[in-house]
């Protein structure tokens, strides 16, 4: 894994204009990216320490950070790091997608889990 800039995590994209942003957190941000040994921690210490951070920012940065880090051997999403704006089954492969379908036939064939729990990935809204 390789550290990642600053201008990449942050992508002009702040919550606050510059001026009031804390000079603690421009000063974390610039020890951050300064630090090339363990990036991902890094990236944890930032949220975990500035809960104010709107949903878009934290999207915008996992959609860079994962443009920027993601390993060429996975061509699927994991479903517990996906964002509600990702497609995570259609990732899963056609195949794949059909033996979620064939078990959701056979588990739940009046489709309460599909139209009664709210939040979550659904395989009826899957399109492939």
């Amino acid at each position: 894994m390789t550290a990642i800039e600053c201008s990449a995590v942050w992508g002009g994209m702040t919550i606050f204009p510059k001026q009031v942003i804390p000079d603690a957190i421009d000063a974390f941000v610039a020890f951050t990216d300064g630090v090339r040994a363990d990036p991902a921690s890094n990236l944890v210490c930032i949220f975990t320490h500035m809960p104010d951070f709107m949903d878009v920012v934290v999207v915008t940065l996992y959609a860079n950070v994962d443009g920027i880090e993601k390993p060429p051997a996975y061509d699927w999403t994991y479903l517990n790091y996906a964002d509600k704006s990702q497609r995570v089954l259609e990732s899963y492969g056609v195949e794949n997608v059909g033996k979620i379908r064939e078990a959701a036939r056979k588990y739940d064939p009046a489709e309460i889990f599909q139209r009664l729990c709210p939040g979550g990935f659904k395989i009826s809204d899957v399109k492939i």
